[in-house]
């Protein structure tokens, strides 16, 4: 159900990405490919891969009754290999570098929860042509099978490369701060 998910939502991006982008050009630009991908990661799933790692780390930082693992953990490592994985192709070296701390912030919220992006607008910028601007409609699902929908709106900048240097989450309509709730209930 999840792969399904994920393919929907890729699905959903590739026609954003051929409604925006503009007349005469090819629907296959490297920058609102770069962007539409690591948002559609960061607002589909969890996917189960990651919910294992991260509850392994989790395991792991109670057994230890640590906040922090060292560099060389094997689960750490795991981890950052999953990330590496999922993200790095998408980002500039600096870019990454500022967005890792960041990385699936959505998905250590904890809680049992799906969700997949069910509308997705990415508009580049006229007065600053590096720069989208997108408004995503995140579908939010509990355990318990309640349905929400939040409006999430950010910005991304990116390099000539198509690299993404920048990515801002400007709001998400509480999204975060339903899942944490969520998760204490």
């Amino acid at each position: 159900m999840v792969a399904k998910r994920i393919l929907l939502s890729l699905l959903i991006g590739g026609m954003v990405l051929s409604g925006c982008s503009q007349a005469g050009t090819a629907a296959k630009n490297p920058s609102e490919e770069a962007v539409i991908t690591v948002l559609t990661h960061e607002f589909t799933g969890p996917d189960k891969e990651f919910i294992q790692i991260k509850e392994e780390l989790q395991n792991k930082m109670i057994e230890q009754k640590t906040s922090v693992l060292q560099n060389d953990d094997p689960k750490l490592k795991e981890y950052n290999a999953y990330m590496n994985k999922t993200y790095e192709a998408y980002f500039s070296e600096k870019g990454y570098s500022r967005f890792k701390p960041f990385a699936f912030g959505y998905h250590f919220l904890g809680g049992e929860y799906e969700m997949e992006i069910k509308t997705s607008q990415l508009k580049k910028q006229t007065e600053n042509p590096d720069t989208y601007a997108f408004v995503l409609e995140v579908d939010y699902q509990t355990d318990k099978g309640e349905e929400k929908e939040f409006e999430v709106i950010g910005t991304a900048t990116v390099a000539s490369e198509g690299k993404i240097e920048q990515l801002d989450i400007d709001e998400d309509e509480g999204l975060k701060l339903q899942i944490q709730k969520d998760s204490y209930q």
